[in-house]
C-alpha cells in the first residue's frame, strides 16, 4: 500500500466524522454512548469506533478502511513535535522516535532512519528565522485489521525564512505509533494557502 492511500483515506475519514457528527443524536444511557449507525459509537469499554452501513464503495482502500479512534497520548506526542518545529528545538523529543523513523517529505524527499532524519530535519529548520504553525485538527487512530497506531494531522505553517521571504501552507501528516510506542514513520502532503482567503 502506498502511504498516500493512508493520508488521503485519513483525511476523508476525519471529514466523514465531522460531516456526520453534525446530523447524529446522541442518546446517554449509564456509561453507554451511542450514536446512529454511520457514526462514532462509544461503550463503557471506551473504545471508539467507526461504524457505517453497509454500501457498494466506488474504490477500495488498498490499506486498511476499517479504523477506530485511537489512544490521546500519540495525538500529544505529535503536537510536541510540532511545538518543537516551530520553536526550533528538534532535539526535545527525540525520544519519540525509533530508529528505524522513515520519513516522506512533500516535496518527495524520503529520510531513513534516526541518525539521517535529525540532522537533515535540523539543517531544513536552520533556514527559518521564524515558524508559525496552526492546528486545524488532529485525530489519533487505530487500525483495527492492520493493528497499528497513526495520528493524522491537519493544519497551516506560516514560515520566515532567513532572507525575509514568508511562505504559508497547508499540511496533512500521517504518523504511525510502532507497538514499542515510538514514531516510525511519517507522511506529509502540503499545498499552498489561498491568498485571498
Amino acid at each position: 500500500m502506498k502511504p498516500s492511500s493512508l493520508l488521503l483515506l485519513c483525511s476523508f475519514f476525519l471529514l466523514a466524522i465531522s460531516t456526520q457528527a453534525q446530523n447524529t443524536k446522541v442518546k446517554s444511557k449509564s456509561s453507554k454512548t451511542t450514536m446512529k449507525a454511520g457514526a462514532v459509537s462509544k461503550t463503557s469499554t471506551d473504545s471508539t469506533r467507526l461504524s457505517s452501513p453497509a454500501m457498494d464503495a466506488p474504490l477500495t482502500a488498498t490499506y486498511s478502511s476499517q479504523f477506530e479512534i485511537g489512544d490521546a497520548k500519540n495525538s500529544q506526542m505529535v503536537l510536541e513535535l510540532w511545538k518543537d518545529w516551530s520553536n526550533n528545538k528538534l532535539s526535545d523529543h527525540s525520544s519519540y522516535f525509533s530508529d528505524s523513523l522513515v520519513i516522506l517529505t512533500s516535496d518527495g524527499t524520503v529520510l531513513r532512519g534516526l541518525e539521517n532524519v535529525g540532522p537533515a530535519m535540523q539543517k531544513t529548520r536552520d533556514t527559518y528565522s521564524d515558524i508559525t504553525t496552526t492546528v486545524i485538527a488532529i485525530t489519533p487512530l487505530k487500525s483495527i485489521d492492520k493493528n497499528e497506531n497513526w495520528v493524522a494531522i491537519w493544519g497551516m505553517q506560516k514560515a520566515t525564512g532567513k532572507n525575509g521571504a514568508v511562505t504559508s501552507e497547508r499540511l496533512n501528516e500521517v504518523w504511525r505509533i510502532n507497538k514499542d510506542g515510538k514514531i516510525d514513520y511519517m507522511e506529509q502532503l502540503s499545498g499552498k494557502e489561498p491568498e485571498n482567503q
